[in-house]
Parts: C-alpha cells; sequence; structure tokens
C-alpha cells in the first residue's frame, strides 16, 4: 500500500500546483538550511525529488532515511526507531513527514534524540486551518494523496516545547 500511496503522491507533486508548491517548499528550505552548518543533515520523509532539498544542506553529509525507498538512494528504516546514534545530527529535515504519519509526537521524540544540543530541525506541514488544509474541503482540489495526519500549529509548537526545542519562524 505504501507503494501505491507513494506513486500517487509523486503524480499529484508533478501537476501544475504540485509543481508550484514544490518551488515554494525549495525556496523555504534552502532560506532554513542556508545558515546550518555541521557534518551531519538528515532528511525524514519521501517527498517529491528528495535531492532537491538535500542539495541545499551545507552538512558534511546529507542523508535521507525513510519507511521505504520507492527507487530513492535512502535507508529505509521505521522513522520512531531511527538507526542513528543519539546526539550525532546537526539538522533534521522533515518535508511533510508529520502529515504521512499516524504518530507524528513519536516522531518529534526520535528527532530530539539524534539531535546535538545546538541543532536545529526544520518542519513542512500543512495548516489544517490554512488555505492548504482547507483544499480537503473542495472535491478535486484536496491535498496529495495519504496527507491523512496534519498536525494543528498549536499542537506542533506545545510538542516542540514540551521537547525544549525554541521555534525561531513559524
Amino acid at each position: 500500500m505504501q507503494g501505491v500511496r507513494s506513486q500517487l503522491q509523486r503524480d499529484w507533486l508533478n501537476t501544475p500546483l504540485g509543481q508550484a508548491l514544490l518551488l515554494r517548499e525549495s525556496r523555504v528550505v534552502e532560506e532554513a538550511l542556508d545558515g546550518i552548518f555541521g557534518e551531519q543533515c538528515l532528511q525524514l520523509g519521501m517527498w517529491g525529488d528528495n535531492r532537491n532539498f538535500m542539495r541545499f544542506a551545507r552538512a558534511q553529509r546529507a542523508n535521507l532515511i525513510a519507511e521505504t525507498a520507492d527507487g530513492e538512494p535512502a535507508v529505509v528504516a521505521d522513522l520512531h526507531r531511527l538507526p542513528v546514534e543519539s546526539d550525532s545530527i546537526d539538522a533534521v529535515l522533515l518535508p511533510h513527514t508529520l502529515d504521512y504519519n499516524d504518530r507524528p509526537h513519536a516522531i518529534l521524540r526520535e528527532v530530539d534524540r539524534v539531535l546535538r544540543s545546538d541543532g536545529q530541525v526544520v518542519i513542512l506541514g500543512f495548516k489544517p486551518g490554512g488555505l492548504w488544509g482547507l483544499r480537503r474541503l473542495v472535491p478535486g482540489a484536496g491535498l496529495p494523496p495519504g496527507a491523512d495526519y496534519l498536525v494543528p500549529e498549536r499542537r506542533l509548537k506545545d510538542w516542540l516545547q514540551l521537547l525544549d526545542m525554541r521555534i525561531q519562524r513559524s
């Protein structure tokens, strides 16, 4: 089922609307990763052309971990139990990863575990009450297939604060 959903997601991202979204998000990720330097940058989850976002990482190594590789060069692992040493990652990118997972808080706990004390996390997501989230209500104008777990911004901020993560921008 995951492979079918991934293909449907890729098909949606190849539409004009999907391409416009990816272009906008590429700019956001480039700006967010621009000032983050270090040894390790990690992307959790598949989204579009994964090399697109990782090319902005200024780390010595940038890696992708996903629950399925779908032909992409990625480490396949459970995102709730990352095969990564604690306190070893400088930056983690979550491109809609929380939108596609029924346990987003568990992923954030793992991110907290693997991040260095001065590490940063970049989260892309659809706001349930935002313009993209409201698209679900319009027949034929919905979100990419499988984005079933939109996390309200207030809840996400609460989770991040519980993990002692400071929010720089939202």
